[in-house]
This record gives C-alpha cells, sequence and structure tokens, in this order.
C-alpha cells in the first residue's frame, strides 16, 4: 500500500547543513556576524522546505545472482541491490521531495547576486529531503517491529555503484511522484532537483 506524507517533521540539520556548505562549527573560524547570518538564513530556508514524501512496500519474489524481481512485477538488476536485499523478505522504495518554494527562493537569491543565501538554502533543502528520508524509514521501522521485521541498515539510491539511473523511472511510477508535483526528464533527472529516492529492504 502507498503511503503519503506532507510536511513530514523533520528538525533542522544543524550540523550536516554546515558540513555541506564546508563549514565545520569547531574548526572554522566566522565572525558573530556572519554566524548569526548564516543561522538566520538556515531557519528561513527551513521554514519553506516543507518536505513530503511517499513510501511503498512490495514482496520480493525472485532472489537471483545479479537481480531481483519484486511482487509488484519490476526487475532490479544490481549485484549490490542483491546483496543490500540478500536477507530480506520485502523491498521498499521512498522518495521525498522539497516543496518548489525552496527553490524559487534559491533562484531569487542568484539574480539578486546573494550567493551566501543561495548556497545557505540549497544545503537546507538537499538535508531536510534527507532527514526527510530518514525519518520515514525510523517510522517504518516502528511499525513492521511488532512483525519481527526491521529496516536493512543501508538503503540504496539509484545512480550509485552498479544501480544505474535509469531505475529513478521504477521509483518515478510506483511512487507516483507525479503526484508530489515531480517530473522525471528524458535523462532520468528528477525536478524539482531536490528530490531524492531510495530502496532498502525489510528483514
Amino acid at each position: 500500500m502507498l503511503k503519503n506524507f506532507e510536511n513530514i517533521p523533520v528538525e533542522l540539520p544543524v550540523d550536516e547543513v554546515l558540513k555541506r556548505m564546508g563549514y565545520n562549527r569547531h574548526l572554522t573560524g566566522i565572525s558573530e556576524e556572519q554566524a548569526n547570518k548564516i543561522t538566520y538564513y538556515m531557519q528561513e530556508g527551513y521554514k519553506i522546505c516543507l518536505p513530503a514524501g511517499r513510501l511503498e512496500r512490495t514482496g520480493i519474489v525472485e532472489h537471483a545472482d545479479g537481480y531481483v524481481v519484486l511482487e509488484n512485477g519490476y526487475r532490479i538488476e544490481s549485484d549490490s541491490v542483491c546483496r543490500l536485499l540478500a536477507a530480506s523478505r520485502e523491498c521498499v522504495l521512498l522518495g521525498a521531495r522539497a516543496d518548489l518554494g525552496i527553490l524559487q527562493a534559491i533562484e531569487q537569491f542568484i539574480l539578486e547576486k546573494n550567493g551566501v543565501a543561495a548556497l545557505i538554502y540549497d544545503a537546507v533543502a538537499s538535508e531536510v529531503v534527507d532527514a526527510a528520508l530518514t525519518w520515514m524509514i525510523r517510522r517504518l521501522g516502528q511499525e513492521v517491529s511488532r512483525l519481527g521485521l526491521r529496516p536493512t541498515r543501508m538503503r540504496y539510491s539509484a545512480g550509485y555503484g552498479d544501480f544505474p539511473l535509469e531505475n529513478q523511472r521504477i521509483f518515478y511510477d510506483v511512487l507516483k511522484l507525479d503526484e508530489l508535483g515531480v517530473t522525471l526528464s528524458e535523462k532520468f533527472i528528477f525536478s524539482p532537483e531536490k528530490t531524492v529516492t531510495a530502496l532498502l529492504g525489510l528483514e
């Protein structure tokens, strides 16, 4: 069953945002004025990020050498995914995206030549969407623990290793990401660009 999550309640991942921008709060020397500006833009970007996501569980009907076949009919060819799902009874597909508003704000900052704000908003959007995936996985773990199941420790995204980017089509179709306002290009790139997908197993 497809699960839909609106306005996923993740906290602002401050440390992760700073790391993405190349800052280490213990080692990078910045003035109090700079720190206050960074904090302000992080908080303002966070307010309009409004992450939404979807999750679908599907059984694994065939687990062979180099590929798996899912109950919904999709076949995934990837040694890495096979290893990830080696002990799993089900495969979970997840996707999350940031609200278009934060991307429009980034574009406006670029037009205004406010590179600092654009950089911070971009980092916030990336980390909040990633945190939204983590939130969904934690919630899933709580739900399936009563059934004696648990999510795999890792998740895997299309475009990494031997899991080609064209597999984004599977996520797009199964999760019906078009209903979240997401489009997929002929080169399998999502728009809004702050859209992430991943799969994991339930073992």
